[in-house]
């Protein structure tokens, strides 16, 4: 059986302009605030629903109430920061969060911040729209 040739040609100029859109670090700036604000959101949300970021429960605790929210610190304390234009951090100044998110000696993990699959999607949706917002 004889091969055939087979080509395909691109015009990559189109694909040059949105790459050089999407290298201008200047227009990342709210993209990055609008992470940070999906990632507080999402987090709120795991404490409401006492879950995981990958929506599996958190062990109980022995105390009446609901887990992490004795006094609200910890959740109140969520907040993310853009640095530059290329970076958001969430997280906590709160001194105990790392005991609870990773767990310590007697202490189950609670992990209440991370991506799962709400927080990526609404991740997607937000860079998708970005993107969009690039040929304006």
């Amino acid at each position: 059986m004889a091969t055939k040739d087979f080509s395909v040609e691109l015009d990559t100029q189109a694909l040059n302009a949105l790459v050089e859109k999407l290298l201008d670090k200047r227009k990342t700036k709210p993209l990055m605030a609008d992470l940070g604000r999906i990632m507080v959101a999402d987090t709120m949300l795991n404490f409401r629903g006492q879950k995981s970021p990958q929506n599996e429960s958190w062990k109980p605790i022995e105390r009446a109430g609901q887990i992490l929210r004795d006094t609200g610190i910890l959740r109140n304390s969520i907040t993310y920061r853009v640095n530059g234009v290329d970076e958001v951090r969430i997280g906590t100044n709160v001194e105990y969060a790392r005991v609870h998110q990773y767990g310590y000696k007697y202490i189950a993990a609670r992990p209440f911040l991370g991506f799962g699959p709400r927080a990526t999607k609404k991740i997607d949706k937000a860079f998708t729209n970005w993107v969009d917002t690039l040929d304006d």
